[in-house]
């Protein structure tokens, strides 16, 4: 079933004795070559206790050992995920089938 690949980059904070103190920090490589499906769809998605709603432009599927996360917060840096060319942010991922053989994650254009 996870027949493409992709990379994952996670967000880095600069670090506190950066000499260049407007360096606000940058992404780097978390993960590549890993397995997943990454399909085009459009809709929303509930997360949360308050049930926020979130909008996804693509749905990616990866292994469930898979260390992908989305951002905590509307000013939160969340994983970026590349393939064929396009940045997808992470909104969102879980197990949502809860037999732990995949997680699911929603995205939308970077």
């Amino acid at each position: 079933m996870l027949s493409q690949t992709c990379s994952i980059y996670r967000w880095s904070d600069r670090a506190a004795n950066s000499y260049y103190e407007t360096d606000p920090g940058s992404y780097s490589v978390a993960a590549t070559n890993v397995p997943c499906l990454i399909q085009q769809k459009t809709g929303k998605v509930s997360s949360g206790p308050d049930g926020t709603d979130l909008n996804f432009s693509a749905v990616g599927y990866f292994l469930p050992s898979q260390d992908i996360r989305p951002g905590a917060g509307a000013d939160a840096h969340c994983d970026k995920v590349i393939y064929g060319g396009a940045a997808y942010k992470v909104v969102f991922a879980s197990d949502q089938a809860g037999k732990g053989r995949l997680t699911t994650a929603y995205l939308t254009e970077f």
